[in-house]
């Protein structure tokens, strides 16, 4: 873990306290073992979580955004051809390329 950053280690200290939370709770109640054993099935469970299933959830999350502030469309590709010099999307009608210039029909 080369440079966390500051809200990932808050993130890990959270995790870190609610398995011992589990842990204390198991503690309480005269169960030394069986608290180890649910704290670490919650703490290996809540790091999965964290690597795999929250930067998916962020990445969601502002791609929604980004589409919903710039109000983006999907294009169907029956009436878009790309330029094969700058990569712009053209529309399927036109002979040459409005960016660049590149001519798409050669024959």
């Amino acid at each position: 873990m080369g440079h966390a950053r500051f809200q990932d280690i808050v993130l890990y200290a959270i995790i870190i306290f609610i398995a011992a939370g589990v842990y204390g709770i198991f503690f309480l109640l005269g169960l030394d073992t069986l608290g180890t054993v649910f704290a670490g099935i919650t703490l290996i469970g809540l790091l999965i979580l964290d690597c795999c299933w929250l930067p998916s959830y962020l990445n969601r999350r502002k791609s929604r955004k980004y589409e919903k502030k710039y109000n983006v469309k999907e294009v169907k590709s029956d009436n878009v051809k790309y330029c094969l010099k700058c990569g712009s999307a053209m529309n399927i009608d036109l002979k040459f390329c409005t960016k660049c210039g590149q001519v798409f029909d050669l024959g």
